[in-house]
């Protein structure tokens, strides 16, 4: 079921009351937006439980979060005061020398909100080129990226092994990422050779991977 059945089917995810805490307001506010398609919490099952590309284990997705917010619209009564830390949170992350040397991989993702009435969104786009190529060089500009609080991060590379440059970021990322299928699909091909079955194929491939987001050249 995806946020949206779940918004308009009445039910609040996990995800949504995630998002309601990140943006000071109730859940409920949260799914209402959702409902009304002002709002998309991008957030693939397999980001969430941190499975590495690998189908989520069946306690793979379980989370804590931090106290409830109090603000507007929708704030919840007489709840503690609440400020946002990601960013403070994302430096001590960063200067946890095991994270920097990728041992604390896979990340599991911190649901973001994008929609009309929440907080603008930051993305940051990487990725690498035909010139230069490098796993270690896109996995530091993801974290130098989540680091100066960035809230998405788009892989854009065009050269090198897409697949495998693609999922070190998303396995090191706690954003949602997002990416260009098409620049996947024309890597040996003519885009003149595009057919429905080699796109979907494409998305499919890394939606599995644990994308978060997508955008479409259609």
């Amino acid at each position: 079921m995806t946020q949206l059945e779940a918004a308009r089917k009445g039910i609040i995810t996990p995800e949504m009351e995630r998002v309601a805490i990140r943006e000071n307001v109730t859940p409920e506010f949260i799914r209402q937006e959702v409902a009304r398609g002002r709002l998309v919490i991008p957030a693939n099952k397999r980001h969430l439980a941190g499975s590495g590309g690998l189908p989520p284990g069946s306690n793979g997705s379980s989370r804590t979060y931090p106290t409830e917010p109090v603000g507007h619209p929708g704030a919840r009564p007489n709840a503690r005061f609440w400020v946002n830390q990601t960013v403070a949170q994302r430096w001590q992350l960063i200067q946890d020398p095991n994270y920097m040397r990728g041992e604390r991989a896979p990340k599991r993702l911190d649901p973001t909100g994008i929609g009309r009435c929440i907080t603008t969104k930051i993305n940051a786009n990487i990725g690498a080129s035909p010139v230069q190529s490098s796993l270690e060089q896109e996995v530091q500009k993801l974290r130098w990226a989540q680091k100066y609080g960035a809230d998405t991060v788009m892989d854009l590379s065009t050269g090198g092994d897409l697949a495998a440059c693609r999922q070190a970021i998303i396995d090191h990322s706690t954003v949602p990422i997002g990416t260009v299928p098409i620049y996947s699909m024309i890597v040996g091909r003519n885009i003149e050779d595009l057919t429905y079955d080699v796109i979907l194929r494409e998305i499919e491939r890394q939606a599995q991977q644990g994308v978060d987001y997508f955008t479409i050249h259609a």
